[in-house]
């Protein structure tokens, strides 16, 4: 009697086994059928680039997917790798060709080739004038990146300090460009962190990416027209013969006071402001 009750329970346990090991295929046949199905439209639509055949390669009908064995399968996966290999090689050359770069990746390399050129000769020929191509490259690439990225909800990040320190160079050459203490203030903010960012950011001048062609005129355009505004000063703006000689002293030294203390407190600013907006309680 307790034989048959322990042989009643080894295959009540083995059905149940079965049941189990049964379900799990079933389940597994029907992701490969959905993962076939999805693949489908990729697999037609490269073999149409490349000038294949439409055939997928992928065995949609449910019924030749359960009669197929495991070995045929991994067979003729095998045999259609050389073959996809091939084609997406095909198709990665034909995007390479010249006639496949983009008209706005070959304008925009243009235009950087002609704002370096036009730069290295501006501050050359005519420094005490180039804070004025700074300004209207400014409004161009700072104008077009706050609509990019305000289209993506990336334009808090126009909050950050690179941003704040071309904004007082903006302040000191058409605002307040008589003040030598302000002066001291954008100089040591352009031509330390600004600067330094370039190294530490890794910013490349790629000519026709207009992402990261911003970011370098962001880091250093400033400093370079720092330098002009310091020693090629705009005649009609800054006029030293309206100057007292006080105000020439303070124009041409600067201490540790003016580089230092001043320029810190003003980044202590803008840390503020910007922990006030973004912080862990934006306003």
């Amino acid at each position: 009697m307790t034989s048959e009750i322990d042989r009643d329970e080894r295959n009540s346990a083995a059905d149940a086994a079965t049941k189990k090991v049964t379900g799990f295929a079933g389940l597994l046949q029907s992701a490969r059928n959905s993962i076939n199905r999805n693949m489908e439209p990729f697999s037609e639509g490269l073999h149409k680039v490349v000038g294949g055949s439409t055939d997928s390669g992928y065995e949609s009908d449910s019924e030749a997917s359960v009669t197929e064995s495991p070995r045929a399968d991994k067979t003729s996966v095998n045999q259609r790798e050389p073959v996809l290999r091939s084609k997406l090689k095909k198709l990665s050359e034909i995007q390479l060709k010249p006639e496949q770069v983009l008209i706005r990746d070959k304008l925009g390399f243009f235009l950087g080739v002609v704002n370096l050129c036009l730069s290295a000769y501006w501050l050359g020929g005519s420094p005490q004038t180039f804070y004025k191509y700074y300004t209207a490259k400014a409004v161009v690439l700072y104008g077009s990146r706050f609509y990019l990225y305000r289209s993506k909800n990336w334009h808090y990040y126009m909050l950050e300090f690179c941003y704040f320190a071309n904004i007082l160079l903006l302040l000191e050459v058409w605002v307040f460009p008589q003040s030598p203490t302000f002066h001291k203030i954008v100089f040591a903010q352009v031509a330390g962190p600004l600067t330094w960012s370039i190294v530490a950011l890794r910013n490349s001048l790629v000519l026709h990416s207009l992402d990261k062609i911003t970011s370098l005129f962001m880091h250093i355009s400033p400093a370079l027209v720092c330098w002009a505004w310091r020693w090629y000063p705009d005649p009609s703006v800054v006029k030293f013969d309206q100057m007292s000689a006080e105000q020439l002293k303070a124009y041409n030294t600067a201490s540790w006071w003016d580089i230092g203390v001043l320029s810190m407190s003003s980044y202590m600013i803008w840390v503020v402001l910007y922990y006030i907006k973004v912080g862990p309680f934006p306003c």
